[in-house]
């Protein structure tokens, strides 16, 4: 979160002649741990089996919230600061039409990334409730339910922009530790099926 520039820093950068670089290096990854955050939660959904009409509505939330995150990481990394390095090269008009099209592209940005994380939100609710009946972990479906709400309620009535130094980070962080927390559950329950699926060690034969 510490990289992510703002629209400003785009535009510095295309003026200077950066090229923001760092920009689409940073959403390029970003874009990587959405598409592996969404196969992890595809566990957590066949993990819940017996929750599974509550499970697989979470799953097919957050791949809804996953294309609005990408969609939202692909206007801010790729699109602005292509945009930003003709607004850096044009003069008069143009470069007012251009900023047009850039504080446009921002809006898009928004839109999609508020979305994004307030699906992300309703899919984690429904995920959590479903650890609570099943007893996966009580205490995360808890935590999870409480931190959805409260992402739900803070993006509803906020009307600041929303950017990842203010009120994105603290969403962005509150759900990637009840991501992380599950990893973890996950992994931790996975282990000792492994260990009693594995096959007795053969015994040494003898011959007649």
């Amino acid at each position: 979160m510490g990289f992510h520039p703002t629209g400003r820093d785009i535009i510095a950068g295309a003026t200077s002649g950066g090229g923001n670089t760092i920009d689409a290096a940073v959403h390029l990854i970003a874009i990587g741990a959405e598409v592996v955050m969404l196969l992890g939660t595809l566990v957590l959904t066949v993990r819940l089996d017996a929750q599974r009409q509550l499970a697989v509505s979470a799953f097919i939330v957050y791949a809804v919230a996953i294309i609005c995150l990408i969609v939202a990481a692909v206007a801010s990394g790729l699109i602005a600061p292509g945009v930003a390095t003709h607004v850096a090269e044009a003069q008069g008009s143009t470069r007012e039409m251009l900023m047009a099209v850039f504080t446009y592209n921002g809006q898009v940005n928004q839109a999609f990334a508020k979305l994004g994380f307030a699906r992300a939100s309703l899919a984690i609710i429904l995920w959590s409730t479903a650890m609570f009946r099943d007893r996966f972990s009580r205490a995360l479906g808890v935590y999870g339910i409480l931190m959805a709400v409260i992402v739900l309620a803070g993006l509803g009535l906020s009307r600041s922009r929303f950017v990842l130094h203010g009120l994105g980070g603290l969403v962005m962080a509150g759900q990637l530790a009840w991501l992380i927390a599950t990893g973890l559950l996950l992994r931790r329950s996975a282990l000792p099926a492994r260990s009693c699926g594995r096959p007795a060690p053969a015994g040494p034969t003898t011959g007649r």
